[in-house]
């Protein structure tokens, strides 16, 4: 099933007409900036007849602007696996009468379809944010723990009612690795405008606090700190950039696990005085709406939140060929695309738009015009709500 097919019947499809639709989300606690913002805008606009909360798994600063206080609700698991984990989400999920466990991890699917074993009359959604072994690689760091995540993820993927693919290319894989047509919906995430507002104040500050000049070139890639976000290539390609045009300067938004690594990779590419690196950053839009060019230089990448953020406020996009991004770039019009792992070619389109300021503008309107025509978060809502009333309409 694909966004915009027509869904018959659903206005009546409530369980309990005079009780709004409960909806919980359940994060494991480690997922992404991108996803705790997918997540945000689709709950801020979903209508009243749906109402959400939110559950993690481990203490999350990000979570805590997604939901109003009352609705954000945190289980401490013990270790992966705990059983009590499960008891305590089964009767917090009593308690609050939820119809839907939506899940966005693979920490956060297998208690989501433990609790569905249990529980045959909660019903079960999962989107899926990115490839499975991608996931893993950023959900453990023990390549045999990841393996494990990843069958068990696999063993118990018919106990999801419906799944939710972020794109079309992993709506594709999923249902190569053998889930029906039917079971998995395409809906892109939408963008929540309104959280990409900056003050010039907010602005000013920015600049100030991390020592961005508005006379240099900035350039700047956002994301976890983590292996399938590639940094490596994006600090290469920085070195050869830096040679041709040593004003730029490069932004390294967000944080996680290898912070240091990527620390000494800088001082050994004598990229110092180049590089910025900011932690994590709970509202982003004034870092973006300085930047000139957003780089996506990921092994793989299921949407690639940032970029569409980064084009909604004129920055050029530079990314991989990888995933939904030749869908979502039209190279050359509203971004430019590049093989992955190439950092020659990064480097090389990197310059390209630092030396044509004419074009690159031209090109970051483009792309705004595009990304806010293509990626409305209405459109995600109706997907969204048409996939709970379905799964309530079957069970």
């Amino acid at each position: 099933m694909a966004v915009g097919e027509e869904q018959r019947g659903t206005e009546d499809l409530m369980t309990d007409p005079a009780r709004p639709l409960h909806v919980a989300h359940l994060l494991g606690g480690r997922e992404g900036g991108g996803i705790t913002t997918a997540i945000r805008a689709l709950v801020r606009h979903l209508p009243k007849d749906i109402t959400c909360s939110l559950v993690t798994l481990r203490p999350m600063p990000a979570a805590e602007n997604i939901v109003p206080d009352d609705c954000l609700h945190l289980i401490r698991r013990a270790f992966t696996g705990d059983p009590r984990t499960v008891t305590l989400l089964e009767r917090l999920c009593d308690r609050l009468e939820v119809d839907i466990l939506h899940t966005h991890s693979i920490s956060s699917n297998l208690y989501g379809r433990l609790l569905r074993r249990r529980r045959r009359d909660l019903s079960l959604v999962t989107t899926v944010h990115a490839s499975t072994r991608a996931e893993v690689r950023g959900a453990s760091r023990s390549p045999w723990k990841g393996r494990a995540l990843a069958w068990i993820d696999f063993a118990m993927r018919g106990l999801t009612d419906h799944f939710i693919a972020v794109s079309d290319s992993l709506r594709d894989e999923l249902i190569e690795r053998g889930t029906g047509p039917d079971q998995v919906t395409a809906i892109p995430h939408g963008l929540d405008v309104g959280d990409l507002a900056a003050s010039d104040a907010e602005i000013a500050a920015a600049r100030k606090q991390f020592d961005l000049p508005p006379e240099r070139p900035l350039i700047g890639i956002v994301g976890r700190l983590t292996w399938v976000k590639n940094h490596d290539l994006f600090l290469r390609a920085a070195r050869r950039v830096v040679d041709a045009a040593p004003d730029t300067l490069f932004v390294i938004v967000g944080d996680g696990p290898l912070r240091n690594q990527l620390s000494q990779t800088v001082a050994s590419l004598g990229l110092e005085g180049h590089v910025r690196f900011t932690g994590w950053i709970e509202h982003v839009a004034p870092l973006l709406q300085l930047l000139d060019i957003m780089v996506l230089a990921s092994h793989s990448e299921g949407f690639g939140y940032a970029v569409i953020e980064g084009m909604a406020t004129d920055c050029v996009p530079v990314v991989t060929r990888i995933g939904e991004m030749p869908r979502i770039i039209d190279d050359h019009r509203t971004g430019r695309i590049v093989p992955p792992g190439d950092e020659v070619a990064m480097a090389d389109a990197l310059l390209e738009l630092i030396r044509n300021p004419q074009e690159r503008t031209a090109m970051a309107s483009a792309a705004r015009r595009d990304v806010l025509e293509r990626f409305s978060v209405d459109r995600e809502v109706v997907g969204t709500r048409a996939c709970y009333l379905d799964v309530i309409r079957r069970r």
